[in-house]
């Protein structure tokens, strides 16, 4: 796994590239699909976005078999807490799994009982869409040459570690088969 710290939209980000083995995200990407076609769960009450998520029915943090994804979540949220001079361990709050199919949108949202929240990347077929994050700040007072958004590729074994209150969305993708993401909040 490499880390790296990046300085954007007046905040920091940890890009873990290569969180998981390849044949780790193989196992995960499987555990995925099964917990897809067993969930019979719904989107979130009023919320817009046309994906499928795990959020009010399935957490994988509460799954053992998801253990070797957790522990390398938990290292990586450590990380990005020690660089910040936080001496003690993040606690988990919550996590799920989201599916999002050809034209699957995730509208703008942050996550507000949170002090962060990770995106992981396990399946971004062609086409997939990133993560647009966008400034917190926007409405304050603007960053020269449109930086108040910014995108990340949707780079399979990526995990993304980023403060709870930045804005984010995924747009409409062309991905001709499903995208898998997993994401969880710390607190």
């Amino acid at each position: 796994m490499s880390m790296q710290m990046m300085s954007v939209l007046g905040s920091a980000f940890l890009f873990a590239d290569n969180l998981l083995t390849e044949e780790e995200n193989k196992t995960l990407c499987s555990l995925c699909d099964e917990v897809r076609s067993d969930f019979k769960g719904k989107n979130p009450e009023g919320w817009d976005a046309t994906n499928t998520t795990t959020f009010t029915g399935f957490d994988p943090f509460q799954d053992e078999r998801f253990r070797f994804y957790n522990n390398k979540v938990q290292e990586a949220v450590n990380s990005y807490a020690a660089e910040h001079e936080r001496s003690e361990p993040m606690n988990y709050s919550n996590g799920w799994v989201n599916f999002n199919k050809t034209g699957e949108f995730v509208e703008e949202h942050i996550h507000s009982e949170a002090r962060l929240s990770c995106i992981y990347y396990a399946k971004s077929p062609e086409g997939s869409s990133g993560t647009m994050f966008k400034s917190p700040y926007k409405d304050m007072f603007g960053f020269p040459d449109n930086r108040d958004v910014i995108g990340s590729d949707p780079l399979e074994r990526r995990l993304i570690v980023f403060r709870s209150y930045i804005p984010h969305l995924v747009r409409a993708g062309k991905n001709k088969t499903e995208r898998i993401t997993l994401a969880s909040n710390w607190v």
